[in-house]
């Protein structure tokens, strides 16, 4: 997997791109790697998964979305992206996991509408 991030100075927004096969384990050393502190630098967060292809059960993704909530912000906007069918399932399972959480969480099938929803509160 290949994951790159990075915080757009404009916005604030964290933007992390994801390409390849992932599994539990590249996500959680992603998640470390954008975590040093033990919280996300940011509250809102863009992951781009456009091209990555998910090699997890739905348990590992409810574990993922405990991991992350634990790390959040309070009132964070989290946009994930993803056209793949199997990704954008498995992202929406994410979605279901954290609801009723402090986070909002959108996902969708394309980029421009992703950046529009976290940017609607810059």
């Amino acid at each position: 997997m290949s994951f790159v991030h990075r915080i757009d100075e404009r916005t604030g927004i964290l933007h992390c791109t994801m390409q390849g096969r992932m599994t539990l384990s590249d996500f959680l050393a992603a998640l470390d790697e954008m975590t040093p502190g033990g919280t996300f630098p940011t509250s809102h967060r863009l992951y781009d998964m456009r091209e990555c292809i998910p090699d997890v059960s739905t348990a590992e993704v409810h574990l993922v979305a405990t991991e992350t909530e634990r790390r959040d912000r309070p009132g964070s906007r989290i946009a994930m992206v993803s056209g793949i069918d199997l990704t954008y399932g498995l992202l929406r399972q994410y979605e279901g996991f954290r609801q009723g959480t402090q986070s909002e969480i959108r996902v969708f099938r394309t980029l421009e509408p992703a950046l529009a929803w976290l940017e609607e509160e810059r």
